[in-house]
């Protein structure tokens, strides 16, 4: 049995499909590749993670799912918000910050440490990281 792992509880189990289920609702709210994205109604608020895939059953797009499903509360401390679209030839994963500019391409899923330790590094994040540090 492997030390590092948590017991499965009910509530485990219970927060795992709520993670599920938000992931899957976040990844049919676009589905097609005409619905692109506006950024700039994200600047300044939230950072975003955009995904293109042929299809929702795309092996590389169920693998980089994956990824993101396991740690749905850091992508909320980041203010990473995962937007996907289907229906385009080979899969695409792009990471736009809070200023617009794109951070991060891939042809290829994408480890969310990877991600998040790009993020971690950006000086917009360092400034909040340091204000959440500072007690109110």
């Amino acid at each position: 049995m492997n030390a590092h792992l948590p017991p499965v509880t009910p509530r485990r189990i219970t927060s795992v499909r709520l993670v599920s289920v938000l992931f899957l609702i976040m990844a049919s709210m676009t589905t097609d590749s005409s619905a692109r994205t506006d950024t700039r109604s994200h600047l300044w608020k939230n950072r975003l993670l955009l995904i293109e895939a042929p299809s929702v059953t795309d092996p590389e797009f169920q693998r980089q799912s994956a990824f993101l499903m396991t740690e749905f509360a850091g992508l909320l401390e980041r203010d990473l918000i995962v937007q996907t679209s289907f229906n385009v030839d080979t899969f695409s994963l792009k990471l736009i910050g809070k200023d617009g500019t794109e951070k991060l391409a891939s042809h290829t899923p994408v480890e969310v440490g990877r991600i998040f330790s790009l993020i971690d590094s950006m000086p917009m994040r360092q400034a909040e990281i340091r204000r959440s540090a500072v007690p109110e």
